[in-house]
């Protein structure tokens, strides 16, 4: 059985492979949406965002080799340049400063500046970004919008295929927690 496939946005699946987030929606619902596709779980801690990563950044480095070749690491070297050489504050102009600095370094990664060649698709179709994408964002993107959000940046996509079950191990969150808490430490309650 094939695995579905779905359209994300190229900032998303540059998310999972970050040390930082760069995604479109300035927010980790971005990254946490890709994660939540490719495993089909739902993120309910760190430790289990942070394996569904793993297992999701393993996963796109074999289907999308050129995003771990050497030109994109010295394209993720220019972001780090780029962002240092601003000296940017935690403010409100400092995180807009950032969010142009990274459309910028999309816009180039998906055009091929840096030397990264990506096998890009279409955009999802309107239906699939109205039920998909925050609202903030697509209204942020209509022309003479009240909205304050960053102008569009570069509109670059990528297929992305579901996990098989070799690549993913389910893991129950519960269990996790009681597999990691020491047996002094569980109450034990049975409900009615």
């Amino acid at each position: 059985m094939k695995n579905q496939t779905q359209t994300f946005h190229l900032s998303q699946v540059l998310d999972v492979l970050a040390q930082r987030l760069i995604s479109h929606t300035s927010k980790i619902d971005g990254l946490v949406e890709i994660l939540e596709f490719m495993t089909g779980d739902k993120i309910l801690d760190f430790n289990h965002f942070r394996m569904l990563k793993d297992a999701c950044e393993d996963a796109l480095l074999q289907k999308f080799p050129v995003l771990g070749s050497p030109e994109m690491e010295a394209a993720w070297k220019k972001l780090e340049e780029a962002i240092r050489a601003q000296k940017i504050e935690p403010t409100d102009e400092g995180c807009s400063m950032l969010r142009k600095i990274n459309n910028d370094w999309l816009a180039k990664i998906g055009d091929g500046t840096f030397g990264v060649r990506l096998v890009l698709c279409d955009p999802p179709s309107e239906e699939e970004v109205r039920t998909r994408w925050d609202l903030s964002f697509i209204l942020g993107r209509l022309p003479d919008s009240p909205h304050k959000f960053p102008p569009p940046i570069c509109d670059y996509f990528l297929e992305v295929a579901q996990l098989s079950a070799g690549e993913h191990t389910h893991v129950n969150p519960i269990q996790q927690l009681i597999a990691m808490t020491p047996p002094e430490k569980l109450v034990h309650v049975i409900l009615p």
